[in-house]
C-alpha cells in the first residue's frame, strides 16, 4: 500500500510491502558434509517458510510541475525485515545431521535511497506514472522500478502498474538476494 502527501513543490510518500511465501513443502535431494562428501537422504517432510516486510519512506521535491506533467527527485530510506525458517525430517544417511530439526533466522536491513518519480497526462483524468530508485546501506544494494497507468478521482487516485523490487544482501544468510515483481493495483 502507498500513501502520498503534497504541499507546493514538496511531497512525502510512504510505501509498505508484505511478503509471505508461506509454509511450503520442500524437497531435500542431497546434503554436503564438511568433509566434502555428498549424502542422499530420503526427505520425509521438509518445509520452508519465508516472510518479510519492506517499507519505504521518501521525501520529494518537484523539478517539473506543469498542468500536464510533473517529475520529482526523491530521497529517503528503505527498511526490510526478512525471516527464513526451515524444518526438516529425513531418513537415511545424514552425515551426523539430526534426522529432524529446524532453524530460523531473521535479519533487518536499512538502506538510503535516491530516485525520480513522476506522471504525464494522456487525456481526461488518465495519466502515465513512473518511479525509479536505488540505494545502499547494510543490505549491499536495493532498487525499485514501477510504471503504470493511473486514473484520478476527486477523492484519490487508482493506479494499475507493474513493479519490480530487488535487494542484494551481500551473500548474507539466510538470503543472497530478494526479487519481487508483478502487477500492482
Amino acid at each position: 500500500s502507498t500513501i502520498e502527501a503534497r504541499r507546493g513543490p514538496w511531497s512525502v510518500t510512504g510505501d509498505a510491502v508484505y511478503v509471505n511465501f508461506g509454509d511450503l513443502k520442500s524437497r531435500v535431494t542431497s546434503i554436503d558434509t564438511p568433509g566434502g562428501d555428498t549424502l542422499h537422504p530420503i526427505d520425509a517432510g521438509t518445509r520452508t517458510e519465508l516472510t518479510g516486510f519492506v517499507g519505504t519512506l521518501v521525501g520529494g521535491y518537484s523539478l517539473l510541475d506543469t498542468p500536464g506533467a510533473h517529475a520529482d527527485v526523491i530521497a529517503g530510506g528503505r527498511y526490510a525485515h526478512v525471516n527464513a525458517k526451515l524444518d526438516w525430517e529425513l531418513s537415511g544417511p545424514t552425515g551426523g545431521l539430526d534426522l529432524s530439526g529446524g532453524v530460523e533466522k531473521s535479519r533487518d536491513f536499512y538502506d538510503a535511497i535516491i530516485g525520480v518519480r513522476g506522471a504525464a497526462d494522456i487525456g481526461g483524468n488518465w495519466d502515465v506514472r513512473y518511479y525509479l530508485d536505488g540505494g545502499a546501506g547494510n543490505g549491499q544494494s536495493t532498487w525499485q522500478a514501477m510504471a503504470g497507468i493511473g486514473y484520478r478521482f476527486g477523492w484519490g487516485d487508482v493506479l494499475l502498474a507493474y513493479r519490480h523490487l530487488e535487494y542484494n544482501f551481500n551473500d548474507d544468510k539466510p538470503l543472497a538476494n530478494l526479487k519481487q515483481s508483478g502487477p500492482l493495483l
